[in-house]
Parts: C-alpha cells; structure tokens; sequence
C-alpha cells in the first residue's frame, strides 16, 4: 500500500531491524490475523467460546501485544483446535509459539486423567495459579496479602535504594509523593489490595518520611494521620493506599455505571 492505494507485490531481501519503525505495524497485523483465524473457528463453532457470566458475551481469546490468552473448554477436542489454530497461523507468519513461557491452567473440578490428556495434547506446562497477565496477579482464589506481594517488594526496593539520612525532610516527601506513592497505582485500577498489604505500603512511607530503618528507630513527631491530610489543613498532602485504592476503583466502577461499552472498564 502507498498513498492509500494497493500497488504490486515484492518480495523482501530482508528482515526488518529492531527499532525498525515499522516493526510494530507489522507485528500488529501478524497478531490481527491470528484473531481472524480463532473468530473464524468461534463463528464455525468449533472453538468452544467461554463468558464471564451468563449475559456476558463469548471470550476466545485476550490480545496485548505479544501477550495472549486464551479460553476453551476443558477437552481434547478443543485442545486440538487451539493447537492447529496456532500452527496455522506460525505457517502463515513464520512467527513462533514459545511453549516453555506458556502456562496451561484447568478448573479444579476437571477430572485428573482428562487433565493429563489435555496436556500432553496442548505440550504445555500445566499450572495451578494463573500467574500474571501485563503486570497484575490473575486472582483465581482467595485474595490475601501475598497475592500482591509483589507491589510491596517493588516499594521497599525503591525506598531501599534511597538514603533516607542524606536527604531533607522537603526531599523524601517530594519522593514519596511522586516515586513510592506512584507504583501502587496501575495494580490499583484493577484491583482491590487487602487492608492489610495497604497499611504496610503507609508503614514503609511513614518509615522513610522519619529516618527510620529496621536496625533505627526514630521517633514519629506528628500522627500520621495528621500527615496524611491536604496541606491547606495542615498536613503534607501525602496520600494513604487504601484511601488511593479506593479512589481507583470508584473511577472504573464510574465508567461501568456510565455506560462505557468496553469489556474492561
């Protein structure tokens, strides 16, 4: 295509580079025609569509970039569709399916033996926790603090990496306002972190904010709710986690209740 119109084909003599600017382009179209290839089988059923609910519409498959899942139904039949519907689109690409990054996950209440079966067909490790999908814990049980360890960790290591004695008063709120207070939030606009993980995050700050580590104490002058509150009421305007969180989930549960059409709010 050049200047919107369908011109003659050509063969290229080469790849393109990484960085190549059209790397991206071609990369989406590759993917997009992977959609076809599954929408085609769901509209021949022959791919066994799966719904979030009863009134929910039919979910094949979740693309992002390079990054897909993909639902069925728990028998060798539908592990064979997605198994060709996959070999046939690495024909057409030349792209590659890396099985040794790919997770199998199946309903508890599916038989052992059934369970065995489909992984053997699929060639895929099977496993009993979802993992993470772009960078958020895939709950599948009972939520507790440890299923979002993970934004605790990254917390702490960034505190950790920063000497809380070298710097100003002035310099570790302006950190904690803008650095800690910000890696919390994109795991927050999808989920709704336990108490008691969001009461650790305010812990690791309120330490940070005093000079305090784990081998010194220091004394706290002022309560941290005092903290906490909007400076035009005499605190610093640092932002508690549960309160952020909150907030996070009012604005999706916002755009529910407003109609938007998207699948994911």
């Amino acid at each position: 295509i050049m200047n919107g119109e369908l011109t003659e084909s050509f063969k290229p003599q080469r790849g393109v580079r990484q960085g190549d600017p059209l790397s991206p382009y071609l990369f989406v179209l590759c993917m997009e025609k992977l959609s076809h290839i599954i929408a085609a089988r769901v509209l021949k059923k022959e791919w066994k569509a799966v719904r979030a609910a009863r009134s929910g519409p039919l979910i094949s498959h979740l693309f992002f970039a390079d990054d897909l899942i993909l639902f069925g139904e728990a028998s060798i039949q539908q592990a064979m569709v997605m198994k060709n519907s996959l070999e046939e689109f690495c024909e057409l690409s030349g792209q590659q399916v890396n099985f040794e990054k790919s997770l199998l996950y199946i309903s508890a209440n599916t038989k052992p033996d059934l369970v065995d079966q489909i992984e053997q067909t699929c060639g895929v490790t099977r496993s009993t926790d979802m993992g993470n999908y772009l960078g958020v814990p895939l709950v599948q049980g009972r939520v507790t603090k440890a299923t979002y360890k993970g934004v605790l960790i990254k917390v702490q290591a960034k505190l950790s990496a920063w000497k809380s004695q070298l710097l100003s008063m002035a310099g570790r709120i302006t950190l904690i306002q803008s650095v800690v207070s910000s890696i919390p939030l994109y795991t927050m606009q999808t989920a709704k972190l336990p108490q008691a993980l969001c009461e650790d995050l305010d812990k690791s700050s309120k330490s940070f904010l005093w000079g305090s580590s784990e081998n010194h104490h220091k004394t706290h002058l002022v309560k941290w709710d005092t903290v906490c509150l909007p400076k035009r009421l005499g605190g610093l305007g640092i932002k508690k986690a549960a309160l952020m969180n909150q907030a996070m989930l009012s604005k999706a549960s916002w755009r529910i209740v407003a109609g938007d059409s998207g699948l994911w709010a």
